[in-house]
């Protein structure tokens, strides 16, 4: 696996990423990372999580028309996802 970093606030930019890196899966690592911050400035935290989320699935569904790949793995991590010990601690 190589990390490869993308921005996210230009769509026209990840189609040229994804036509460039030719994924066969894409992690998008990309967050509001601490809870409290994340009610303060909400507008930045939905753009972020939804909106740029958004952009990138759909640079991967028009990579996937345009080039007939099979597929794409996509993964939108969230902390919680990561690193959230609840389930560990459930099962035992």
């Amino acid at each position: 696996m190589k990390l490869h970093f993308a921005n996210l606030t230009n769509a026209s930019s990840l189609h040229c990423w994804l036509d460039t890196i030719l994924p066969d899966k894409v992690y998008n690592l990309a967050a509001q990372s601490h809870v409290a911050i994340s009610f303060e400035i909400s507008d930045y935290t939905a753009d972020v999580v939804a909106t740029r989320a958004l952009h990138l699935l759909e640079a991967v569904r028009s990579h996937i028309a345009a080039t007939g790949r099979n597929h794409i793995r996509y993964y939108q991590a969230r902390l919680s996802d990561m690193f959230d010990r609840s389930q560990i601690v459930r099962a035992q």
